[in-house]
């Protein structure tokens, strides 16, 4: 896999610059951070970043102030973030899989995440002002969530997309 481009907040899955201001990958890079974990999707947001590997692991990192990986900070190695002046984890560094997620489709939003399961089930996370979690709260959502609400319950959904403060999600046509 290769990444270019910005990466204040290491959403290339590079560390090089990540933290700094104007930090840029300049042309097509090896990242090696994804190496040997066989990525069959990827996709990113405005500071982070998503990928499914061929078991199903859903991988995150970049940015992580807005809840945009889905995982607890609290939990998360001091070897694998970035924390701001204050000492507050702001770059989740390196991939890390979600817990308790296996995924077949992911899908990023400006700063917040989407996901498929195997079992075509909706999961969503990070920042949630205009509702675009599909969890009904405005809040911000810390962990990946499965959404279980009347418009997807019992739903076996194959594909999920999203924009700067909305989300889709669609289901096989039936025949």
């Amino acid at each position: 896999m290769y990444a270019w481009g910005l990466n204040s907040f290491g959403e290339t899955g590079i560390r090089e610059g990540a933290g700094e201001d104007e930090a840029a990958i300049l042309h097509p890079t090896v990242v090696e951070s994804l190496s040997g974990k066989q990525v069959t999707q990827i996709c990113g947001g405005a500071h982070h970043s998503l990928a499914v590997t061929k078991d199903g692991e859903c991988l995150v990192w970049g940015r992580v102030d807005g809840y945009q990986t889905g995982l607890k900070l609290d939990s998360l190695p001091d070897s694998a973030v970035i924390k701001d002046e204050r000492g507050r984890p702001r770059i989740l560094i390196e991939p890390v899989a979600i817990p308790g997620l296996k995924a077949s489709v992911v899908a990023a939003g400006s700063d917040h995440s989407l996901a498929i399961d195997t079992d075509g089930r909706a999961w969503s996370w990070g920042f949630s002002a205009t509702y675009q979690t599909g969890l009904g709260t405005q809040d911000d959502v810390e962990v990946a969530t499965v959404i279980e609400n009347t418009a997807v319950r019992g739903k076996k959904l194959n594909w999920a997309g999203g924009g700067g403060q909305f989300s889709v999600f669609t289901e096989p046509a039936s025949v």
